[in-house]
């Protein structure tokens, strides 16, 4: 009875370390997506503000050394 009440606390031990892990991985994740929606919201904003260039032919020049 007594081993099985030692297993019985090593197994929550485990289990405890277990969902702080995960539970640290995951705020990491969350992290980098909070920050990667920063960046891509960044981004559309400079695609917004972006001009087209003036000659109308959207960048299909053929460079001068042709």
């Amino acid at each position: 009875m007594n081993d099985e009440l030692i297993e019985l606390q090593n197994r929550i031990a485990f289990q405890e370390d277990a969902i702080h892990q995960l539970t640290l991985t995951v705020s990491q994740q969350q992290n980098q997506i909070n920050t990667l929606k920063l960046a891509l919201q960044e981004l559309h904003k400079q695609m917004r503000n972006l001009e087209p260039p003036e000659d109308g032919h959207g960048g299909h020049e053929i460079p001068p050394h042709y």
